[in-house]
């Protein structure tokens, strides 16, 4: 991102070119980097939690195999979501320790934008889809879900995860952009459709209701449904995903992660290939 004022930061996020899923090459360097811990520390903090996430993945399938209930596991955007995650954060760690090979791949270091490579790409789809969404599932669940009743599991995936992924935007170098928002817009479309046809499917969750969320009761509260289904994906995701990335632009202000570090990394990298 340019070191540049207020105005000038809005007015190149808003740029359409952003829309796409394409980065400068000084973007890529950075990606899995971290100017305020360097990236070996922030590797290992990646695996570090990439570790917690997927254990508490097997934890939380784990208690519903022995209750019995697994097969509904699936059909909540909580797991949706926690799924989601442990793949990014596998993903993400690994890219934070190729990094260097990562960088050595950057031919042109002139380009504009270019399509970064094909694991850096998933990564960067998974990320937009999962730091909205584990805010989502955080606030939701407690704002709409919680009725007082709660234990270890529901209060790890339903908080503790979403603080990590704050932490993760707050040290990240892998760009965020606003425009984005379709990513997390599409896959909030995607768990909507699923539950409506899971609902004409004759669906319902594991104590017998014919819905997975009571404020998405399609049969006796459609209104109430339809007016939930349409504000989660095309209002609140949007609007989590702005303010998450305001998050990011003061973790980028807090570490000096600005245009100038991420050339710094390519430079390096020319120093490096010389010696």
């Amino acid at each position: 991102m340019p070191s540049i004022g207020c105005c000038g930061i809005f007015a190149d996020e808003f740029q359409l070119k952003n829309l796409k899923l394409k980065m400068a090459p000084e973007e890529l360097a950075a990606f899995g980097d971290s100017a305020m811990i360097g990236n070996k520390n922030f590797s290992y903090y990646r695996a570090v939690i990439a570790v917690y996430i997927v254990a508490l993945f097997f934890w939380s399938t784990g208690e519903n195999i022995e209750a019995g209930t697994y097969a509904w596991w699936w059909c909540y955007l909580t797991h949706w979501t926690l799924t989601m995650e442990a793949a990014y954060l596998i993903l993400a760690a690994v890219v934070s320790f190729q990094m260097d090979k990562i960088r050595a791949g950057i031919t042109d270091k002139k380009a504009e934008y270019a399509d970064p490579p094909k694991l850096v790409l998933v990564t960067w789809v998974l990320m937009n889809v999962v730091y909205c969404n584990t805010f989502l599932v955080f606030l939701m669940y407690w704002l709409l879900v919680y009725d007082g009743d709660t234990n270890a599991v529901s209060v790890q995936v339903h908080g503790v995860n979403f603080l990590l992924m704050a932490v993760d935007i707050f040290l990240s170098g892998a760009p965020l952009r606003v425009l984005h928002l379709w990513v997390p817009m599409l896959y909030g479309t995607a768990y909507l459709l699923f539950n409506y046809f899971y609902y004409l499917g004759g669906g319902g969750d594991s104590a017998g209701d014919p819905y997975i969320y009571s404020t998405m009761d399609w049969g006796n509260a459609y209104g109430t449904a339809l007016f939930w289904g349409l504000v989660l994906p095309y209002v609140l995701l949007p609007l989590f995903h702005t303010l998450l990335w305001f998050w990011w632009l003061l973790g980028n202000y807090a570490s000096k992660e600005d245009a100038s570090w991420r050339a710094s990394l390519l430079e390096s990298l020319d120093d490096t290939t010389a010696v």
